[in-house]
């Protein structure tokens, strides 16, 4: 096996750009300012995911949405930033990239060609429910690996706050969360 150190640094180059990106957006945000002419989590969703939801890949293989996944989760629990609004906003975009990508009927999700049948993508057919929610797996691997211990009682606090509205929004299962554990 041989890795090409020029690959394998554009790779980490162009995520941590988009975890930049994602962040400087989330934090010029004005959540205080009401626009009864917009919805300013559309404006949000708009800017963090693009305008064109005809365009929304296969989240499987899709580093953005990782990407964005993984800081839009950062940001709700980090103690350096303030507001309990974060972990809503946070579910509520979540919520939306889901449906969007879930339920896309200019997408090729029936592409006989398609070797990997049981990709997140399939498990969900017409706004139909077969399997967990379609980011389960970023937000298992967000709890395994980078989300706050009980050290930290603010991040920690966030974070329940955080899986809360995820749960409520159903963009988390807690039951498919628990059966993963058992399983493992």
């Amino acid at each position: 096996w041989s890795i090409d150190p020029h690959q394998c640094h554009g790779k980490i180059g162009s995520r941590v750009d988009k975890n930049l990106s994602v962040l400087e957006i989330l934090d010029s945000y004005n959540f205080d300012r009401i626009d009864s002419s917009t919805d300013c989590l559309d404006t949000l969703y708009t800017r963090l995911f693009g305008s064109n939801p005809g365009q929304c890949s296969s989240p499987s293989d899709n580093l953005d949405d990782d990407v964005i996944v993984h800081t839009l989760c950062e940001w709700a629990v980090t103690s350096m930033r303030s507001g309990e609004h974060r972990c809503f906003v946070v579910a509520k975009l979540l919520e939306r990239r889901q449906a969007e990508v879930t339920y896309n009927p200019n997408s090729n999700q029936d592409n006989d060609n398609d070797d990997d049948k049981n990709s997140e993508a399939d498990m969900f057919l017409s706004n139909q429910v077969i399997g967990p929610p379609l980011f389960q797996t970023r937000l298992f691997h967000y709890l395994d690996t980078s989300a706050p211990k009980m050290d930290n009682s603010v991040e920690f606090s966030n974070l329940i706050l955080l899986f809360y509205e995820l749960i409520c929004h159903d963009v988390f299962s807690h039951d498919s969360y628990l059966c993963t554990l058992i399983s493992r």
